[in-house]
């Protein structure tokens, strides 16, 4: 057995075994942290569907109600109190500037908006660094779409953004 080398690594192999590795894991860090944010972005829409879907189940009781004609004051009331129960990660009701930890929702009586501060957002763009998603109850009305008069009660309230984003 003449020649046979018993010492392990050399220098080179072992620089060059460790920069594979870290390159390997670089790779699999980054595709880790894309998934995560693939599923904060599908909780987001998820969340969202269900303020919706409580929207619908709320225009619904108040038609049984008799209180269709009153739809307009859905667009003053939190939607999260709506629900059976509150998401985790709903930090409660506050007025005006808010401060929201990343990956929270809350609910601003001063501006009547719902927002979500996105807590990874290397693939959110919004035009700015705020990494905040908004929306607002708006009731809609026939024709222009705006109030006329008391007599012009609101055909529907839809749940809208109030600024536009990207992402991914």
């Amino acid at each position: 057995m003449v020649g046979l080398r018993t010492r392990g690594f050399s220098a080179l192999e072992f620089a060059i075994a460790t920069l594979l590795v870290a390159v390997l894991a670089d790779l699999l860090l980054n595709r880790l942290l894309y998934y995560e944010e693939q599923v904060e972005k599908t909780r987001v829409e998820a969340m969202i569907r269900v303020l919706q879907g409580a929207l619908r189940i709320r225009m619904g009781q108040m038609m049984v109600e008799s209180k269709a004609h009153r739809w307009a004051d859905l667009a003053d009331e939190n939607p999260f109190d709506w629900l059976d129960k509150k998401p985790g990660n709903y930090a409660g009701e506050c007025d005006g500037a808010c401060e929201i930890e990343p990956g929270y929702w809350v609910y601003d009586r001063k501006q009547r908006q719902i927002a979500y501060r996105v807590k990874l957002g290397r693939y959110f763009d919004q035009g700015d660094d705020d990494h905040m998603i908004r929306l607002r109850l708006r009731a809609v009305y026939a024709g222009s779409g705006e109030k006329i008069d008391s007599r012009n009660p609101a055909e529907t309230v839809v749940l809208e953004w109030v600024r536009p984003y990207r992402w991914f």
